[in-house]
C-alpha cells in the first residue's frame, strides 16, 4: 500500500520539474543576453565648462553609469583613467567618478573629453560623450600704482622698509592704479582686511585699465599704532592669479592735544565768558584723528558766575545743563542731527566746580566711524542751557585764528568766530578704556578770520 501511495505523487512532481526547467531556461536566456546600449547621461561636473584655471594638474569629476571606465583626454591626449562608483546617497543620476592628477600641459585653451566605456565594452556615442573647454592661465595680471595718493604725502626717508612711504592724517585716502583687461578685479589688502577697486575705466589703447581704491584707516590700536603698514596692491583674474605690488602707508595717529588752561592766563574776566538762556545751545566743531572711533567725554571750562550758592555760599552755584554731540551737516558747516539724546550728567543743582575744567563722561560712547553722519570724523560738541544763564563758559581771544563754534538762538545757528569757546572733546579708539586703548583731548577746528 505504501508503494501505491507514493506513486500517486510521482507524476505531479515530474510535471512540476519539467515546467521549472522550461521557466529557468527562458529566464537564463534573458539574463545572458548582451548589453548593446552605449552609456548615456554622463557629464563632467568639475571643472566647469568655460572656466579659467591656474593649476597645471587637476582632478576631473563627473557622473557616469556605475562601473564604467572613464578615460580623460586633454586635446586628444589620454591623461588619466578612473572608474564610476555608486553615488552615496543615491540621487538617481547614476554613479560618480573622479579622475585624479590630470595634466593640462602648457598654458592655453584645453579641450577635455571623457570617453565612457561601460562594463560590456559599449562606448558612449559622440553626442553622449562629455566634453568641455577650459583655459589654463598661469600669468598674473600686471599692477602698477599711479602716484600721488590723494590725501597722503610722500615721505622720502630711507630705512629698512625701502626709500620712503606715504603718510596721511585723514581717515580716507584714494589710491590710483592700472592693470590690463586680463584682470577681473583689484584691491588693496592688509592681512584679512581689503579695499576693493571701484569701476574699471579702459584707456585709449583698449588694453590698459584704470581704477581707484578708497582706503579707510584700519584699527590702529595695539601693534598697528604709529607704525608703517605694508599693504599689497593687487590685480587678480578669474583663474586665481594675483599680480601684486607693495605699498607702504603710515597712518598718522597722534591726536592734537593741548595743555588745559587759558592761553592768556585770564580766568575771571567777564568779557571772556559765553552765557545763554534756557533752550539755547552752543556747539564747537572738532576733527578727530584717524585712529579715534568714539567720543567718550566733553570737557567744559566753567567760569565763576559771581553768584553765591543760596544753600551754601562756599559751594559752586552752577546749575545743571545738557551735554550734546551733533553730527556735521552737508555742506560740512553747521551742527546737524544730534548724535546723542542730550545727556544731563547731574540732576541736582550746584554740583559743578567753577574756574576749572569739568569732564562729563558719557555712559555710552558715541561712535564717529559712520562717515554718512560724521564726514571725515568731524563732529560738534557743546551744551544746552536749562536754567537762567548757568553755566558760564570761558572764551579765549588770544589766538590769531578763530575757532569754529556756533550758538543756537532758538531759530538758527550763528557763527561765533571772535574767540575760542572753552569746550573740548575727548576721543578714544575703544568705547571704554578700562586701562586699554588710547584717548586724546582735541583742539577745536580753526578757521581763518
Amino acid at each position: 500500500m505504501r508503494k501505491v501511495h507514493a506513486r500517486r505523487y510521482m507524476i505531479p512532481a515530474a510535471v512540476l520539474a519539467v515546467f521549472g526547467l522550461v521557466f529557468w531556461v527562458g529566464c537564463s536566456k534573458d539574463l545572458m543576453e548582451p548589453d548593446i546600449d552605449p552609456p548615456s547621461g554622463s557629464a563632467i561636473t568639475n571643472p566647469v565648462d568655460g572656466s579659467s584655471l591656474n593649476r597645471e594638474t587637476i582632478n576631473v569629476r563627473g557622473r557616469a553609469e556605475v562601473g564604467a571606465t572613464i578615460d580623460i583626454f586633454v586635446n586628444d591626449v589620454l591623461e588619466g583613467t578612473g572608474v564610476s562608483s555608486p553615488a552615496v546617497p543615491n540621487d538617481g543620476l547614476g554613479g560618480r567618478f573622479t579622475v585624479e592628477d590630470v595634466s593640462l600641459g602648457d598654458e592655453g585653451v584645453k579641450d577635455l573629453r571623457a570617453r565612457i566605456t561601460d562594463l560590456y565594452g559599449n562606448v558612449a556615442t559622440p553626442d553622449e560623450t562629455p566634453r568641455i573647454t577650459i583655459i589654463l592661465d598661469q600669468t598674473p595680471p600686471p599692477i602698477s600704482h599711479i602716484p600721488p595718493i590723494e590725501g597722503a604725502e610722500w615721505v622720502d626717508t630711507l630705512g629698512f622698509w625701502g626709500d620712503g612711504f606715504w603718510e596721511t592724517g585723514l581717515p580716507t585716502i584714494v589710491v590710483s592704479a592700472s592693470t590690463d583687461t586680463s584682470a577681473s578685479g583689484a584691491r588693496l589688502r592688509f592681512g584679512i582686511n581689503e579695499h576693493v577697486a571701484n569701476e574699471f575705466v579702459t584707456g585709449p589703447d583698449d588694453s590698459t585699465v584704470y581704477f581707484a581704491i578708497d582706503v579707510t584707516t584700519p584699527p590702529l590700536s595695539g601693534g598697528h599704532a604709529d607704525t608703517l603698514m605694508r599693504y599689497s596692491l593687487e590685480a587678480f583674474d578669474t583663474a586665481g592669479n594675483v599680480g601684486a605690488e607693495p605699498l607702504l602707508i603710515h597712518w598718522e595717529v597722534e591726536g592734537k592735544e593741548e595743555e588745559l588752561s587759558h592761553d592768556d592766563g585770564h580766568y575771571e574776566q567777564w568779557d571772556h565768558v559765553v552765557e545763554g538762556r534756557p533752550g539755547q545751545k552752543i556747539a564747537v566743531r572738532f576733527q578727530a584723528p584717524t585712529w579715534a572711533n568714539y567720543v567718550t567725554k566733553i570737557i567744559y571750562y566753567i567760569a565763576n558766575d559771581q553768584v553765591d550758592n543760596p544753600i551754601n555760599p562756599d559751594d559752586p552755584s552752577t546749575m545743571p545743563f545738557e551735554a550734546w554731540i551733533w553730527r556735521v551737516t552737508v555742506p560740512d558747516s553747521l551742527p546737524g542731527p544730534p548724535g546723542n539724546d542730550g545727556y544731563m550728567p547731574f540732576t541736582e543743582p550746584y554740583m559743578y566746580p567753577e574756574d576749572e575744567w569739568v569732564a562729563v563722561t558719557f555712559p555710552n560712547a558715541i561712535d564717529i566711524n559712520d562717515n554718512s553722519h560724521y564726514p571725515d570724523k568731524k563732529f560738534f560738541v557743546g551744551l544746552e542751557w536749562h536754567y537762567r544763564m548757568n553755566p558760564y563758559i570761558y572764551e579765549d581771544a588770544s589766538e590769531p585764528l578763530a575757532f569754529k563754534s556756533f550758538r543756537w538762538n532758538w531759530s538758527e545757528w550763528e557763527l561765533r568766530d571772535e574767540r575760542d569757546t572753552m569746550i573740548r572733546a575727548v576721543v578714544s579708539d575703544v568705547p571704554t578704556l578700562d586701562g586699554k586703548g588710547r584717548e586724546a583731548v582735541l583742539l577745536p577746528t580753526r578757521v581763518p578770520r
